[in-house]
């Protein structure tokens, strides 16, 4: 997990000049431990919510398989 870390604020002079004191770095880890649980969340209702094949059609795709191909094409591109 030393990638993930390498993404988190630390207590560098860097960090300190961008969020003010210690205090600010740890206030932006928990933002950001906050916002990956929503994406996370988001994800995971993306991948089980119906998606309609098409506008004019009222055909709803229930198959997990083809909403997780749906979600990949229109929203990791």
């Amino acid at each position: 997990n030393y990638f993930m870390d390498l993404l988190k604020p630390s207590d560098n002079k860097l960090a300190m000049k961008l969020f003010g004191s210690r205090k600010g770095v740890l206030k932006e880890r928990l933002r950001q431990q906050r916002s990956d649980a929503f994406f996370l969340f988001d994800i995971v209702v993306n991948f089980r919510t119906g998606v309609l094949r098409n506008d004019y059609i009222d055909e709803i795709i229930l198959e997990p398989r083809l909403i997780a191909m749906h979600y990949i094409k229109t929203s990791f591109i």
